[in-house]
């Protein structure tokens, strides 16, 4: 059986890690920012509204990148800390 307070721990420590700067904006990496930023066909700048409740104009293709790649560095370490203290 899973030990809530570790897991909850972990949660904690790995949804701080998905927050990250990017062109003056804080962000939050995950499937909701991905799917935003796939959502644009063609624009190159968008704007955004970031972790702050600010607007950002943002290049979406290397926030896209900065963005997919922390998510899923991030997943796959929580889960492996997650199998080793949880299983």
């Amino acid at each position: 059986m899973v030990n809530q307070t570790t897991a909850s721990v972990l949660k904690e420590k790995y949804e701080a890690k998905l927050l990250f700067t990017f062109g003056g904006g804080l962000w939050k990496a995950g499937p909701i920012l991905i799917q935003n930023l796939n959502s644009y066909t063609e624009e190159f700048m968008v704007i955004l509204i970031d972790q702050s409740d600010l607007p950002i104009k943002v290049n979406r293709w290397d926030l896209l990148a900065k963005t997919r790649k922390l998510y899923i560095d991030t997943m796959n370490e929580w889960y492996e800390e997650y199998s080793s203290k949880c299983s």
